[in-house]
């Protein structure tokens, strides 16, 4: 990037919020000179040519700040790793920045506080979404490490299978049952962890979407093991003996007290 995302930012609407103060001070002395001065002569004629420039100068300002944001769009969708770097290292200087906009919102006319205001409002939408990047970023990194275990234990699915078929004494037909459920809960947590990584989904429905897996893979683990046998399958998950996600995903520390009750 030729210029880094806050800095830009930063200049832009440092001279929006001195421009309108430069404004608001002005027009307070205008308004004291015509209370005590008598009716315009032709030499104060003169100064209204100056009054409209700085309206102009303003809403040039106020132009560019809405071009910096419109391309600041552009920068994030063609270089997302580059953009939140440049937003973290300028953080400071852009609530600075935002804060002395902000101040100059207490006077102004009505049209120009509603401008600025929409511009420090498109600039911290914009913020939230690189912050969203980098977050999306974070959860992509993990994605990559979740599915290199979940892809271990269908590889080891045979092996772990016969592990709990000697712990817990299970008949053939048990057993087939096991493999079964553990590939299936395998699969529920690869889905979850995709629709996570995403971000495509809301966190209201990932909760949701995670309670379900969950409590479907005890009900089918009950149905298939006496309580006996139960106790001895919540001890191999949490030793770790499926993973630690497997074991994040469906909680064996818990009681499963309600759920065993029949």
């Amino acid at each position: 990037m030729q210029r880094s995302l806050l800095v830009v930012l930063t200049s832009v609407v440092l001279s929006v919020a001195v421009s309108l103060l430069a404004l608001v001070a002005f027009e307070g002395a205008t308004e004291q000179a015509e209370a005590s001065a008598p009716p315009l002569s032709r030499s104060t004629e003169s100064q209204i040519p100056v009054t409209a420039e700085q309206l102009q100068a303003l809403q040039v300002s106020l132009d560019e700040l809405s071009l910096e944001v419109s391309r600041l769009r552009e920068l994030r969708s063609s270089d997302r790793r580059s953009l939140p770097m440049a937003a973290a290292s300028e953080g400071s200087k852009g609530e600075e920045a935002q804060a002395i906009a902000m101040g100059a919102l207490q006077s102004g006319s009505a049209a120009f506080k509603a401008q600025v205001a929409e511009a420090l409002t498109e600039i911290e939408e914009e913020r939230e979404a690189v912050e969203f990047e980098e977050e999306l970023d974070e959860r992509r990194e993990e994605a990559v490490k979740a599915n290199e275990e979940y892809d271990q234990l269908d590889t080891d699915l045979v092996t772990k299978t016969q592990e709990l078929t000697d712990k817990l004494l299970l008949g053939s037909s048990q057993s087939k049952d096991m493999r079964r459920l553990l590939a299936t809960q395998n699969e529920r947590n690869r889905e979850m962890t995709r629709l996570w990584s995403e971000g495509n989904t809301s966190e209201d429905e990932l909760g949701e979407i995670f309670m379900s897996n969950r409590a479907a893979h005890r009900a089918e683990i009950q149905n298939l093991l006496h309580s006996d046998q139960l106790e001895t399958y919540r001890s191999y998950l949490r030793d770790g003996g499926l993973g630690g996600r497997f074991s994040f995903f469906v909680a064996p520390w818990d009681e499963w007290v309600q759920d065993q009750e029949k």
